[in-house]
């Protein structure tokens, strides 16, 4: 409704010895709003709401500026829907 668009990153790592430091640097960036673990596959991986595409490869160069030689490389996803979560109580 408010004209974003959703994209799943997938973060490609050269050495985990700055990932805390990647984890919380998007923990508290305003666009990311979710961080994930995975068994395979990314090193990394979160997601992030933007403005639009020049929006998002903006973004990924300032990470990728910041995290010089940490970073190999990375890959995004985008999606059109946002699913309603509903949780039931136990």
């Amino acid at each position: 409704k408010l004209g974003f668009q959703g994209y799943r990153v997938d973060f490609a790592l050269n050495s985990t010895e700055k990932s805390r430091e990647l984890f919380e640097y998007i923990k508290y960036h305003k666009y990311f709003y979710q961080i994930n673990k995975s068994i395979g596959g990314a090193d990394f991986e979160c997601e992030i709401v933007v403005k639009d595409l020049a929006h998002l490869l903006e973004i990924l160069e300032e990470i990728m500026t910041k995290f010089n030689g940490t970073i190999k490389s990375y890959e995004y996803m985008g999606y059109t829907g946002f699913p309603k979560l509903s949780m039931i109580p136990d």
